[in-house]
């Protein structure tokens, strides 16, 4: 196959990958907005507001394959498809909206006024824009790759690797369940509290708290879940968020290996955030956590990329090991904060206390320090790590410049 046919088949592939993807998530989004409006006719405020919230989302799933699209249709009339070069510092200024729509969305949460049209708008800035910021931050620092690739990576993960990240994580979670189950039926003690937390949930004062802590103590159900959501899960989506990389490993640098992973991890993030986020009072704290998490997924999938990519290149698999396993452990380290961090407000909200104790203040104000701490360390690696990968390309297109000279 020629250069200029191998150039027309793969615009084919990406007009073709981002029109069927575009059209189904525009037509779920009509669909949604169809619900939204029965239920608003019925009364339904709330069934109104899931509604748009999920219309909001899929609508940005079905805009983020026109870039795909229109640098397709180029290469197939023909016309060059530039290299993906330093974004302008321009651009940085779009961070002012994420504290625009934090605050928008706050206000129109406490008040109450326009609360159909406000919070979608204000879910939709707040998720998109931390992720737009920190991956401009990593492209004027990394390595240049081509835009259609740079977008197509970006789609990998905003509408591959979620499917295939839940897929292969409810394979593990079924017989999971199915041990925890076993285990509970063996224990009386936790059988016991199991029951009387199942009944007292349909209760008006809820489950007890001293009976919710002995569940969670139990070994047979608490070290299963800490191992899935500390361990498992991360293992499983670091590995998946490589998938950005899969399609163009054989002709991808290391440094633009770490980018294309930072795109496909910005992409699986801003799903998180578009379908993990709820709507409610507390949606600004939410929001927040989640710019952390999605800063998160950006700079453990740049890392597992880069040392997949290094690997390749030094036949020596070790990089990929050392980096996955970096992925790996800071994703876990969040996750285990996270679930501490719920874990401590399941249990203050079961023991409905104004004031609850010291020890429950000062755990959860560590665990959501340590949060904190770890989204500004990865918000500083990402620019840190493209620029530190992609200068060994750099001193590489340098020699080569020379001796062509």
């Amino acid at each position: 196959m020629t250069p200029r046919a191998r150039s027309s088949a793969t615009s084919a592939v990406y007009l073709a990958f981002s029109l069927l993807g575009a059209s189904l998530f525009a037509s779920l989004a009509l669909g949604m907005l169809l619900v939204s409006i029965t239920r608003a006719m019925n009364g339904d405020q709330d069934g109104t507001l899931q509604a748009l919230w999920a219309m909001t989302g899929l609508g940005l799933m079905s805009a983020s394959g026109v870039p795909v699209a229109y640098w397709a249709l180029r290469g197939l009339l023909g016309r060059p498809v530039p290299h993906l070069g330093r974004p302008s510092p321009r651009w940085l200024a779009t961070a002012v909206l994420f504290p625009l729509a934090l605050a928008l969305g706050a206000w129109a949460f406490g008040e109450g006024s326009a609360l159909l049209i406000l919070t979608p708008v204000a879910q939709g800035l707040a998720a998109v824009t931390p992720i737009t910021f920190a991956a401009l931050l990593a492209l004027m620092a990394g390595s240049p790759v081509p835009v259609r690739r740079a977008w197509a990576q970006y789609l990998i993960g905003l509408w591959v690797m979620p499917p295939v990240a839940l897929l292969l994580e409810l394979l593990f979670l079924i017989p999971l369940l199915a041990a925890v189950a076993a285990a509970v039926s063996l224990d009386p003690t936790a059988r016991g509290l199991f029951e009387q937390l199942r009944h007292a949930v349909s209760l008006p004062a809820g489950p007890d708290a001293q009976s919710l802590r002995a569940l969670l103590a139990r070994p047979g159900v608490a070290i299963p879940a800490l191992a899935y959501v500390i361990l498992l899960v991360p293992l499983i989506e670091e590995a998946v968020k490589t998938m950005a990389l899969w399609p163009y490993l054989r002709r991808t640098r290391p440094g633009q290996a770490f980018i294309a992973g930072m795109l496909g991890g910005a992409g699986y993030a801003l799903f998180e955030a578009l379908f993990l986020t709820q709507p409610g009072p507390d949606w600004a704290a939410t929001i927040l956590g989640r710019a952390g998490a999605s800063l998160m997924h950006m700079i453990t999938a740049g890392i597992s990329s880069w040392g997949l990519a290094e690997a390749l290149r030094r036949r020596d698999w070790r990089p990929l090991l050392a980096a996955y396993l970096a992925a790996v452990l800071l994703h876990g380290t969040w996750n285990a904060t996270a679930v501490g961090v719920a874990v401590m407000d399941l249990i203050q909200q079961a023991e409905r206390a104004t004031s609850p104790g010291a020890w429950l203040n000062s755990g959860r104000l560590a665990a959501v320090a340590l949060m904190a701490a770890l989204s500004l360390i990865a918000g500083m690696a990402l620019p840190w790590m493209a620029h530190r990968t992609a200068a060994p390309e750099k001193e590489e297109n340098e020699k080569e410049a020379a001796g062509a000279s």
